[in-house]
């Protein structure tokens, strides 16, 4: 009993730090200021590491929330903690801005609430956009010289939770419910130099975001000769609406900034409705398991549809390419690491090494361009490995990991006048499973 109370208290530990680490989100990029921000990929680390992949994973020792069916092979519950750090490198034609981050990517418990039915429950917490920039632009205005400030902060955030089930023999399905919250925080700073004619201002917009979406997924595990494993899945996320209240002030202030001389504007709009495009997306993927793994995927947004706060339309189709997989030197089974001895003896034969590449179509219009984004990705999974019972007198080995990985992704480009970011990334993660539920034979 103490044991399983001190599990719930590092989880809700994580989930608090999870908070804490989601608020001192920093990206910093220009590329923010379209739509809702940057979107944040929906997966673990040890998926990102493979490019990606969520859609068509068949494991034990972990499932996806972007396809909910596989939380029907959760066997052991599974805690996933992700965290990344970035150094970021901004170009253009005439200068170079160069810049590290750190950021919490997601807190996730996977539970198996029936092994007999293979019933499985997901929830977790996890970024959904990112909005962090800041733009100036100098101009002339009627012979004076001004000076522009465009900042944006903050970001979407959801809370997760997804159920899946076997409907038949190799066949799953689930269903992912997620409540969205956010706020962001949006300023313009114009200042006239040194003129009694015109007022400087700063306008100060706060848009406060709710809603949920909806996210339905299939998957079909199966054998072929050989013991060779392979797996398909589909998913669809529906359309769904944000409700956004939006706050403004406005106050001018003199040409030196040392004092604000009148409030303008300071009014509070009524509720507007946004709407999120529905979402598509496909995988494979073939292995034996316990070696190797290789699969592709695609994944489809339909923002070319989407009309933001400004009443602006001029979005684009997100469209993502996946190709990744793993392999190891060693299979593992549940009797082979029962003893002490026999776990150190083969540890780095049962590392995994993850590969993985990606491309995107941003939904971002930037001068009537759409932003390409490329990812290349490796990664280890160092094993924890131990020994625990599932019942009285059975005891089994179970595998847990730490991933670490490195990615590179550039985005965008520098021609005419635009801004190329390339990104290199060192990710961490954590795969725990553990039984935490066990029934008692005697009461």
């Amino acid at each position: 009993m103490i044991q399983h109370k001190s599990k719930f208290v590092v989880l809700g530990l994580l989930v608090g730090f999870a908070g804490t680490l989601l608020a001192q989100t920093n990206n910093n990029s220009p590329y923010s200021i379209s739509g809702l921000g940057i979107l944040s990929p929906n997966d673990f680390m040890h998926q990102r590491m493979m490019g990606g992949l969520n859609t068509a994973m068949d494991s034990s020792g972990s499932f996806a929330f972007s396809n909910p069916a596989s939380l029907n092979n959760v066997t052991l519950t599974d805690m996933e903690f992700g965290t990344s750090l970035d150094n970021v490198r901004q170009t253009s034609g005439t200068a170079r801005n160069d810049y590290n981050t750190g950021r919490f990517d997601y807190v996730g418990l996977g539970i198996p609430l029936s092994l007999k039915r293979k019933i499985g429950l997901g929830v977790g917490l996890s970024q959904f956009s990112n909005v962090d920039y800041f733009i100036t632009n100098d101009g002339v205005e009627d012979s004076v010289n001004t000076q522009t400030a465009f900042e944006g902060t903050g970001g979407l955030y959801q809370f997760q939770l997804a159920l899946g089930f076997q409907i038949y023999k190799g066949w799953s399905a689930g269903w992912n419910t997620s409540p969205i919250i956010g706020t962001v925080v949006s300023n313009i700073d114009k200042n006239y130099e040194s003129t009694p004619n015109k007022f400087s201002f700063r306008s100060k917009t706060t848009d406060y975001y709710s809603g949920f979406s909806h996210r339905a997924g299939v998957q079909y595990n199966g054998r072929l000769k050989n013991n060779i494993h392979h797996s398909f899945g589909v998913s669809y996320g529906f359309g769904s609406e944000l409700e956004v209240n939006t706050d403004k002030f406005i106050r001018t202030y003199n040409s030196a900034g040392n004092f604000f001389i009148d409030t303008v504007l300071r009014k509070s709009d009524e509720a507007r409705t946004l709407s999120l495009p529905s979402s598509f997306s496909v995988g494979y993927s073939i292995g034996d398991r316990k070696h190797w793994l290789l699969g592709i995927q695609y994944s489809s947004q339909g923002w070319s549809d989407f009309t933001d706060l400004n009443n602006q339309s001029n979005y684009f189709d997100q469209n993502t390419y996946s190709i990744g997989g793993y392999f190891q030197a060693k299979g593992y089974g549940e009797e082979e690491y029962a003893g002490r001895k026999e776990r150190n003896k083969n540890y780095f034969k049962v590392v995994r090494f993850y590969y993985g590449l990606s491309y995107s179509n941003l939904y971002m219009n930037s001068f009537s361009e759409q932003v390409d984004e490329l990812g290349i990705n490796f990664g280890l999974g160092l094993p924890i490995i131990r020994s625990t019972y599932v019942e009285e007198k059975k005891k089994i080995g179970v595998i847990s990991r730490v991933n670490v990985g490195v990615g590179y992704q550039q985005r965008g480009n520098s021609d005419n006048g635009l801004i190329k970011e390339n990104i290199f990334q060192i990710r961490i993660g954590t795969n725990f499973n553990d039984k935490w539920f066990t029934k008692r034979k005697y009461q």
